[in-house]
């Protein structure tokens, strides 16, 4: 039984005429050594900067909806206005803190919004 909703390697990160990589931040937030994080950085970088707030807001309410079922995980700040991707790896960084559950329910929170 796996804790992904779709294992890591097996993410393709889709590169289409009208969604093709966009970006080419580095980011750092789920870099770990027992996590296989590229998948997750290359389909941030295929929306545009100004979506990364739905992305945001998106695991936002996952770990609000998680939260209500097992209080134990932390919720992440509230953003309201637009966010940049240093502020988004910043954030998202920051909720992690090396925290292997936090990765894994950010790295879900993700799949879910991409499919």
């Amino acid at each position: 039984m796996s804790v992904f909703n779709i294992e890591p390697h097996h993410l393709i990160v889709k590169e289409t005429n009208n969604r093709n990589i966009r970006n080419d931040y580095e980011y750092d937030f789920l870099n770990n050594e027992k996590f296989q994080s590229f998948p997750y950085y290359g389909i941030i970088n295929t929306y545009d900067n100004y979506k990364l707030i739905n992305i945001y807001h998106s695991i936002f309410l996952r770990l609000f909806k998680i939260h209500k079922i097992y209080p134990e995980i932390k919720l992440m700040n509230k953003i309201e206005n637009k966010i940049t991707p240093e502020e988004f790896n910043k954030s998202l960084k920051e909720y992690i803190n090396g925290n292997l559950i936090s990765m894994i329910i950010i790295a879900n929170a993700i799949q879910i919004y991409n499919t």
